[in-house]
């Protein structure tokens, strides 16, 4: 069997980063383990570079179809009306889910354990400042990063952020129970860039209606790129696809057919 490839860099999100580019994996197709978190050392004497082991995640084998054995032939039994089954089907999904304790514990535990993880990273970026965690409606995390420094966190185009809340988001999914999507923030980033994304949307929706060509966005994470596909799901004048690979994929926005 072949060893996980070994990538390094001065952090561990960078490593992240260019190890899925070598790879040309998705985010979410990948396993991610840190080996090294890396030190920054004094004045270049002691540094350590930060390394990461990433592997393509199995793909589940599709189980065998048993043979279904023969039974014997009984009288077929009446069957509710339609209008029964929709009133059942109705209240069963009206009625609030609750979570065993157990697993409600398991979630707690988690988004404990989550906080400590991300501080330990922040800790290893020389960004010790903090960070305070909230959880919103369906299964939100929002994570707010503290730091005097807020452009060493954020990166060139977002990059050092977004890497940073993969990590947290691989993190939290395999020790929680729920499904959490985790948003990490610095300042008020992810406010302006939603305000750019909207921007980019409707610049593109005219250019793409006044010439009636396809027009192709700079590549963005896939969050990003489902914002504005939710932006313009509704138009009825285009319609949007994304193209390319990890982590350079990019939306395309197209004219929409026989309009």
């Amino acid at each position: 069997m072949n060893a996980m490839p070994i990538f390094t860099a001065k952090t561990v999100p960078e490593a992240v980063v260019a190890g899925l580019a070598a790879l040309k994996l998705e985010q979410n197709t990948a396993t991610i383990t840190v080996i090294k978190a890396g030190k920054r050392g004094f004045l270049g004497i002691g540094r350590q570079l930060a390394q990461v082991k990433i592997e393509p995640k199995p793909v589940p084998a599709m189980p065998a179809k048993a043979e279904t054995p023969r039974q014997a032939t009984t009288p077929a039994k009446p069957q509710p009306a339609a209008s029964s089954i929709a009133t059942v089907n109705k209240q069963a999904a009206t009625q609030p889910q609750t979570m065993r304790p157990a697993n409600r514990a398991q979630d707690e535990q988690a988004l404990k354990a989550l906080q400590t993880y991300l501080q330990a990273i922040l800790k290893s970026l020389g960004q010790p400042e903090g960070l305070t965690l909230k959880r919103a409606p369906h299964h939100e995390l929002r994570v707010q990063l503290q730091t005097q420094h807020p452009g060493r966190l954020i990166g060139r185009h977002g990059r050092t952020l977004n890497a940073l809340q993969y990590l947290g988001q691989v993190y939290v999914n395999h020790q929680a129970h729920s499904r959490f999507t985790l948003l990490l923030n610095v300042g008020e980033y992810r406010q302006h860039r939603q305000e750019i994304l909207k921007r980019l949307a409707k610049q593109a929706l005219q250019d793409v209606i006044a010439t009636g060509q396809p027009q192709m966005l700079d590549p963005m994470p896939a969050f990003e790129r489902k914002q504005v596909h939710a932006y313009l799901a509704h138009n009825r004048y285009v319609t949007t696809h994304s193209e390319g690979e990890e982590p350079h994929r990019y939306l395309v926005i197209t004219p929409r057919a026989g309009v």
